[in-house]
């Protein structure tokens, strides 16, 4: 491995998968992920007929597979830039206490009063702390997006609250548009600034 000279930048740095085309795998996974989950919510004896688990078990092996599967691909083709950054262990210390809250339910840990609770709550709890982090210290990001990520995510919380009968039956749904919303609007607009021309300087005037 190269290593810079003191008070250079490492050329080597970006080398690999870059932010923008890590973040672009993390959403349309997180989009077919709770597309998938809300198919199993929808239809909850389709997968027990099908492949002969219960849904919930169903649900838990897609994701566990989904979230090794991105790890993988970040530390094995992603560029230091990106696997050296806070972001990737925060977002993977968030993601590994979900997954731990969903297999304690699956393997009947908690009780049926709380296990609805704990396969749900833990990934919009995510989503809230994980964009709050991502809106205060992202580096040359579109942070506004995640601050309305993290807020997005409260007003899903408060709606599944407040309105039961109306919210939770879509509620899967719901969070794949705050898993990826946030991500494509950062994604799209870092982009734009980007590839935005520079303004032109203005003209000098003599006295």
């Amino acid at each position: 491995m190269t290593t810079a000279e003191p008070g250079t930048v490492d050329s080597t740095l970006h080398d690999g998968l870059t932010v923008d085309q890590v973040l672009g795998i993390v959403a349309i996974v997180g989009l077919s992920g709770w597309s998938v989950t809300q198919y199993v919510a929808w239809n909850p004896g389709r997968s027990l007929g099908t492949v002969g688990v219960e849904g919930a078990v169903l649900v838990l092996l897609f994701w566990l597979l989904a979230t090794i599967t991105i790890a993988g691909v970040i530390l094995g083709a992603g560029s230091r830039a990106v696997t050296y950054g806070p972001p990737f262990w925060l977002w993977g210390v968030l993601v590994a206490i979900a997954m731990t809250s969903n297999a304690a339910v699956v393997t009947g840990l908690f009780p049926e009063s709380l296990a609805r609770y704990a396969l749900w709550h833990p990934w919009i709890g995510v989503y809230a702390i994980g964009y709050l982090a991502m809106g205060i210290v992202a580096v040359d990001r579109t942070r506004l997006a995640y601050l309305a990520g993290c807020l997005l995510a409260v007003i899903v919380l408060v709606a599944w609250a407040a309105f039961p009968l109306e919210s939770r039956s879509w509620m899967f749904a719901l969070t794949g548009v705050v898993h990826a919303g946030p991500i494509l609007a950062d994604v799209a607009f870092t982009a734009a600034d980007t590839e935005a021309p520079d303004r032109p300087a203005e003209p000098v005037r003599n006295a």
